[in-house]
């Protein structure tokens, strides 16, 4: 096993959690590839990682508590990246709705964490997922299944399993619109905190900033954003490495004194 540790990515198969697994293997981590679909997650990954022997590959169900116990066995951190894939469903009819996946899914993967003493968990949300008046959050929220709520449900969960498991610290990222593009780099992305960017950010990226921020220490137990640059900073030295942007970066205050639902 590495020495950086093992971190567990749960949607390993998704565009997002596939570039996390390349990020974090390409860092020296050890990976453990977390999907429903083992075999599909082990052909599209072992091609493109560069050293095979840091990635094992695992069935997982979020909602199976019984299986994710044994998945996040003596990881040091874990990655949530799963999202669902439907929409609006006649209730009971699929397993992969926003309510099952974003919210109960992310809820149940915080307290499978907690219990197997996972110090660190990284937990993949939205940008936008409480400013409920812009265009994504109703766009997004009216055509899939209420999933910015969902998302913003998922969020609280973890929050608060933290609260009653404090030695499990929590990082909530929230990217905006994600692109399949390549890595451009800390310079062309930004950070904030507030719930007030949503631009386009490759996955690439967003992949980066979730494995930088097992580095920055600042970044437990809070919440921020991640976009593109709408164009080239002003800044005279703008920050060239993913943990130097996240030194700006605060913890969330109290669920309890400001906590929304």
């Amino acid at each position: 096993m590495s020495d950086k540790g093992l971190v567990v990515v749960i949607g390993a198969t998704g565009p997002l959690g596939k570039e996390c697994v390349l990020a974090l293997e390409s860092q020296g981590y050890h990976v453990r590839a977390a999907s429903r679909r083992v075999e599909v997650a082990r052909e599209m990954l072992l091609k493109s990682v560069k050293n095979p022997s840091r990635v094992d590959f695992v069935h997982v169900d979020v909602l199976e508590n019984s299986v994710l116990s044994s998945v996040l066995k003596d990881a040091h951190a874990v990655f949530f990246c799963a999202s669902a894939s439907a929409g609006w469903r006649v209730p009971g009819t699929s397993k992969n709705t926003p309510k099952q996946v974003d919210y109960l899914g992310a809820v149940h993967v915080a307290e499978a964490a907690a219990q197997a003493k996972v110090k660190r968990l990284v937990l993949v949300s939205s940008a936008m997922v409480t400013n409920r008046t812009s265009f994504p959050y109703l766009f997004l929220n009216s055509s899939f299944g209420r999933i910015m709520h969902w998302k913003r449900q998922g969020e609280l969960g973890v929050i608060e399993t933290h609260e009653k498991n404090p030695e499990m610290a929590y990082t909530i990222v929230r990217p905006g619109h994600l692109i399949n593009e390549a890595s451009k780099g800390a310079k062309s992305i930004m950070v904030d905190q507030g719930d007030r960017i949503s631009w386009r950010v490759s996955r690439a990226d967003v992949a980066q900033i979730c494995c930088a921020c097992l580095q920055v220490e600042n970044t437990m137990n809070a919440t921020f954003e991640v976009a593109g640059r709408k164009q080239a900073t002003s800044q005279s030295n703008p920050p060239d490495t993913y943990e130097a942007l996240l030194t700006t970066i605060k913890p969330d205050k109290k669920l309890s004194t400001t906590g929304q639902s």
